[in-house]
């Protein structure tokens, strides 16, 4: 769907949609039983998966300067995921139509990433939002 929204509109949608993707996961674990063969496989990779990656990517972090003593690659990782993040955090008061591809590339996957992190803690901290409603009702 095409929709005319501001990046905050898309943020917050975003954060929604995540919240909803945790709510399945805790309400369908089931599905995640190799049981149920090719279903558990999409349940794994398509929302549990993209749920971790916030999580995956602060541990990353978090490692990486942890370790930075023992190798150069540690400390390299650490300043380059710093760097990325707030280099999004500084272009998130630029239009994106100003922006090469590479640069819409990244802070469209950082802020997705970010939008997945609140989501998931405002859910898992109870600050569910009300149930959709048509505009119509």
């Amino acid at each position: 769907e095409l929709e005319g929204s501001d990046e905050s509109m898309d943020f917050n949608r975003r954060t929604r949609i995540a919240a909803g993707n945790i709510q399945q996961i805790v309400r369908l674990k089931r599905l995640l039983s190799p049981s149920f063969g090719g279903i558990a496989f999409a349940f794994m990779s398509g929302k549990t998966l993209r749920m971790m990656m916030p999580w995956l990517m602060l541990i990353a972090l978090v490692t990486s300067f942890l370790l930075w003593n023992t190798h150069w690659a540690f400390a390299a990782l650490a300043i380059a995921q710093t760097a990325a993040y707030l280099l999004v955090m500084t272009l998130n008061v630029i239009p994106k139509s100003k922006l090469p591809g590479v640069l819409n590339t990244l802070m469209y996957l950082v802020n997705g990433h970010a939008a997945n992190l609140i989501g998931t803690l405002k859910y898992l901290f109870g600050q569910r939002q009300n149930r959709w409603h048509s505009i119509s009702e």
